[in-house]
């Protein structure tokens, strides 16, 4: 890849001159892809953009990609420095949490102090307040969760707020004198909402794990030949001075119950499903309170004794992390899917038994509904925090070079190399004596003829399925699926070559080309591995052809009879050549 220096070149910046004089629509073009295209720096070409009066034509387009270029660079600097600040992550978390709790508590104090008469106002003023600041502390937090896409920091993030909540509560109940029971509940009720806020906070960090997967994915997509095989050599000087360590998973992967899971995942979902829910099934019948499916997709009723609610709370918590967990556990996304169905079978499968009757059941339908597409999200959920675990796995692998990870990586670009490998025929195809063609000519006249001569080539071509790689110079290059396309179409140009002399060359001296062809295969699509030894072959085939003449390589005569080529005493590159006896169709 080319380096994009700061000042640009004088040739780069003619190239670029030239390019938007005839694609002034590529102005509207994002930054970075002018710059790559043509080794300029992306400040240089912005800095164009700046002082730039668009065409008319393209007016309207190019203000609105300029006003979009300004809203993402804002954005970029905006979360360069919200990263910034959030370098230190627990700092960050935990001064968010406590200073908001503090400015809250503030500001309850000071409305208190509020007159009686504007007691309904103080109220409304410490409500809006606090609603407000914890919103844009979660939203911050959730933020930094995205970014980080650990969801460690999700359940630190948590502890501080079961914290900050028990002592509040501890603190309200000591001022209103409460019974020493509700104290030590306290704690416990904390938890609720502590577990559903890291559990809310690891969903924003899987998304973000995923979104930084979908976005290097993305990057890699766009990559170029020639960044793909930095890559590879780069990974391949690695190899040799790493390590092989064999990877070991965390220490949770080796509980019995994870192994026994992952090693029978059906039986284990079914029994999961089936003592859940009898445990659910038994507390409802100890708290007394009405048991129905709709407690899969909703919080319990607050209406019954504060334990009651608490245990109901803790239940569904548990739940949520226990289907959660068995997408996780699959891997996949297809794989989790199908285990959470079972297990929600199982689950209504003792519902039914404890007296969901079928008469009941149609007025339950959308609480089961319900119920299963939320437990099918969870599963997704838990599957694309796995498939993000593995993918940060696999790049802290290649970091410490570890040989096996190198190796893997290694292999995967050698096959997205290989992508479009195929077998074709190249034609090569130069005018003899080109320089004495132009000589003391006028340069519109071989503007005209040679820009005209391209074109003839690349429609004669296409006419046999052929495709032009590079009109560069005064010749071109062109790839064909077959051999029997490639002469067939070279036959078809020097057939017709003299009418295109008489009808459209506007030189004294006629056209008069040397073709050559070569078949080979090509690792990945040709018109990207423009440095193939199957187009220099061709190139260096159509040198011995002569005027007027079709050389092509062994490989290509072999495709046909010996009454139609003739073999020469010389070879090209350790390849045969040969000559089409009749180099025009007949």
């Amino acid at each position: 890849m080319p380096l994009l220096s700061a000042k640009p070149s004088t040739e780069a910046v003619d190239a670029l001159i030239a390019h938007l004089r005839l694609h002034p629509e590529d102005v509207s073009e994002a930054p970075e892809v002018l710059a790559t295209r043509f080794a300029i720096h992306v400040e240089f070409i912005k800095a164009v953009r700046a002082q730039l009066r668009p065409h008319s034509a393209h007016a309207s387009v190019f203000q609105v990609q300029m006003w979009i270029d300004a809203i993402k660079d804002w954005l970029r600097l905006a979360l360069e420095r919200f990263d910034k600040w959030t370098e230190r992550t627990k700092t960050f978390i935990t001064l968010t949490f406590f200073s908001s709790a503090l400015l809250i508590a503030i500001v309850a104090g000071l409305t208190n102090l509020f007159p009686a008469r504007f007691e309904q106002v103080g109220d409304a003023i410490r409500t809006i307040f606090s609603f407000t600041l914890i919103a844009i502390a979660f939203l911050l937090q959730g933020l930094c969760y995205f970014r980080k896409a650990m969801t460690r920091f999700a359940f630190y993030g948590g502890f501080n707020l079961w914290i900050i909540l028990t002592v509040m509560l501890i603190g309200a109940n000591l001022l209103e004198r409460q019974s020493l029971y509700l104290i030590l509940l306290v704690p416990f009720v904390a938890a609720v909402p502590a577990v559903s806020y890291a559990a809310l906070g690891s969903g924003a960090s899987i998304l973000g794990g995923y979104a930084q997967l979908k976005v290097s994915e993305f990057r890699e997509e766009r990559m170029s030949r020639q960044e793909l095989l930095e890559r590879f050599f780069e990974l391949q000087e690695r190899l040799s001075q790493g390590t092989y360590d064999e990877v070991e998973g965390p220490a949770w992967s080796e509980w019995p119950v994870i192994r026994h899971y992952r090693k029978h995942p059906i039986v284990v979902s079914v029994c999961v499903g089936l003592l859940w829910s009898l445990t659910r099934a038994g507390m409802d019948a100890v708290l007394r309170t009405p048991f129905d499916a709709g407690q899969l997709a909703r919080a319990p009723s607050t209406s019954g004794s504060s334990a009651s609610s608490f245990i109901q709370s803790v239940l569904l918590v548990a739940e949520f992390f226990i289907v959660i967990g068995m997408g996780f556990l699959s891997g996949k996304v297809r794989r989790g899917l199908v285990y959470a169905t079972i297990y929600i079978a199982a689950v209504l499968s003792v519902r039914f038994a404890f007296g969901l009757l079928p008469v009941q059941f149609w007025d339950k339908v959308g609480d089961v509904a319900w119920a299963v597409a939320r437990c099918w999200l969870l599963v997704m959920f838990g599957a694309l925090g796995s498939k993000v675990q593995t993918q940060a796995n696999y790049i802290k692998q290649l970091q410490l070079n570890n040989q096996a990870a190198l190796v893997a990586e290694m292999l995967r670009i050698q096959w997205r190399l290989a992508d479009g490998g195929q077998h074709v025929c190249v034609m090569s195809v130069d005018v003899a004596r080109s320089s004495q063609m132009k000589a003391g000519v006028d340069p519109l006249a071989v503007e005209y003829s040679f820009r005209e001569f391209q074109d003839w080539i690349e429609l004669t071509g296409n006419a046999f399925e052929g495709n032009v790689l590079n009109t560069m110079g005064d010749g071109a290059i062109l790839s064909f699926p077959t051999a029997y396309l490639a002469l067939t179409a070279a036959r078809r140009m020097q057939t017709e070559l003299p009418m295109f002399n008489r009808e459209t060359n506007r030189l004294e001296s006629p056209f008069r080309v040397r073709i050559g062809l070569h078949s080979g295969y090509v690792a990945g699509e040709l018109d990207e591995v423009q440095f193939a030894a199957v187009i220099d072959i061709a190139a260096h085939t159509q040198g011995v052809a002569p005027v007027g003449g079709i050389s092509m390589t062994e490989e290509v005569a072999t495709q046909f009879d010996e009454n139609e080529v003739v073999p020469l005493a010389k070879e090209v590159d350790g390849h045969r050549i040969f000559l089409a006896i009749n180099p025009t169709e007949d």
